[in-house]
């Protein structure tokens, strides 16, 4: 599980900067992606699947859906599954 309540890197210092690292050397290749699927880049997908098949949760790239971010998930589902005029329950109130 990924704590989202806090900024600080949930990995040891070492293994973050190593995949900084990484992530910098494969920048140019991610940035000029031919994908152009809208469910994010097919080996991230790939990737993910895998992490889930590997903890007995029998998943495929094409069950995946890779977002910009949180903002863009929850716009995503909020599009897809909340009706106009529906009551939604939130956490909390993060734009005051």
């Amino acid at each position: 599980m990924l704590d989202l309540t806090s900024a600080e890197p949930a990995a040891p210092f070492a293994q973050l900067h190593m995949a900084v690292q990484a992530a910098a050397e494969n920048l140019h290749t991610a940035l000029h992606n031919e994908d152009r699927s809208g469910h994010g880049q097919k080996e991230l997908r790939e990737t993910v699947a895998a992490r889930y098949s590997s903890q007995g949760l029998p998943t495929r790239a094409e069950d995946i859906l890779i977002t910009s971010g949180a903002d863009a998930a929850l716009a995503l589902l909020s599009a897809v599954y909340v009706r106009h005029g529906r009551r939604v329950i939130v956490d909390g109130c993060s734009s005051e």
